[in-house]
């Protein structure tokens, strides 16, 4: 199994607690997986220092690995790690390839809202440059307080703009599963903002 995936069972604790739902025991298992960037890498949208684990997925694969975890073996709770570079490439969020990333990221969510899963949706590094005021290195220096303010809000601003499109865009099933089923986590465990090679996207 590759090192990206692992049974967390505290997945289902955190959306138990979160959406207060109850879910069947023989389903109480969850896994790691990169299919949202897999699937946007394998579709042309760049992304320069991306995680190495990722492999090139298309839509029909990733329906079929689904059909196979979700429908045969009752794996219920699924957690996504995309990379802010490719969440939102651009400053601009109506640019061409904002828009055509936001469109990718669309069609692997309807394949986890036909399945009628969980899903925790949290996103890591690379960020892309524009994210921060700095020229050299994502993160400001220590007392540059407005560097930071402008590096948070970037970062808040794409996760919160592309959850809101994201459910404008959908139709009321997918709209009701994401009330129910899809939490937001701003910023997984194993990445921190600081990165002392100073590694941005393009």
């Amino acid at each position: 199994m590759a090192t990206h995936r692992f049974v967390a069972v505290m997945l289902i604790a955190i959306v138990q607690n979160v959406a207060a739902v109850s879910i069947p025991d023989d389903w109480k298992v969850g896994l790691n997986e990169m299919w949202l960037a897999e699937y946007l890498v394998a579709s042309g949208i760049p992304c320069k220092d991306c995680p190495g684990n990722v492999q090139n997925r298309t839509l029909a694969e990733l329906t079929c690995r689904m059909k196979d975890l979700a429908g045969n073996q009752h794996i219920g709770v699924y957690r996504e790690i995309l990379p802010l570079s490719l969440l939102q490439p651009d400053a601009d969020f109506d640019s061409a390839l904002n828009q055509r990333a936001r469109m990718l990221l669309a069609e692997v969510f309807s394949v986890y809202a036909d399945f009628n899963v969980y899903l925790v949706f949290a996103f890591g590094r690379p960020a892309p440059a524009w994210m921060s005021p700095s020229t050299w290195c994502l993160v400001p220096l220590i007392n540059d307080t407005t560097g930071w303010e402008t590096l948070k809000n970037s970062m808040s601003w794409s996760v919160a703009n592309f959850t809101n499109w994201l459910y404008r865009s959908q139709g009321p099933s997918t709209q009701e599963w994401m009330a129910t089923h899809l939490l937001v986590e701003p910023f997984n465990e194993f990445d921190n903002v600081n990165d002392a090679n100073c590694k941005l996207s393009d």
